[in-house]
């Protein structure tokens, strides 16, 4: 399992969300799912355009069963919830490793955005 640094810009979404369940919740996944480089899946996949650049949706591999039968008509109790985000990370650069001082098979976690947010970034060439 590698281990996964969150800079200031991914911080700052993660206070974004404000539901500390929530956001623990991505962290617990982002700790314990992320992998270079993903499989294409609908789970997780390469950023259009971006080599070396992956995304992953805050879904738990325990969870997805039940994500991909999600009907659109359920009423949606919960307000905020992880499976709202995706986790766009990469690998460290050699100056992140120094500067960070972590490894270089450490996984940077470069934003956390909301689904919406992600179209934009599968789509672009």
């Amino acid at each position: 399992m590698a281990s996964v640094y969150f800079p200031a810009d991914a911080g700052e979404d993660l206070r974004g969300i404000g539901d500390p369940s929530v956001t623990t919740e991505i962290l617990r996944l982002a700790c314990s799912e992320l992998r270079p480089p993903p499989a294409q899946t609908v789970l997780e996949g390469t950023i259009a355009g971006e080599s070396g650049m992956w995304w992953r949706r805050a879904v738990p591999l325990r969870l997805l069963d039940a994500q991909e039968r999600f009907d659109l008509d359920d009423v949606d109790e919960f307000r905020i919830q992880a499976c709202d985000y995706v986790l766009v990370y990469r690998l460290a650069t050699n100056d992140e490793a120094i500067n960070y001082e972590i490894s270089r098979d450490t996984l940077i976690v470069v934003r956390v955005v909301h689904n919406s947010e992600m179209v934009p970034l599968l789509t672009r060439r």
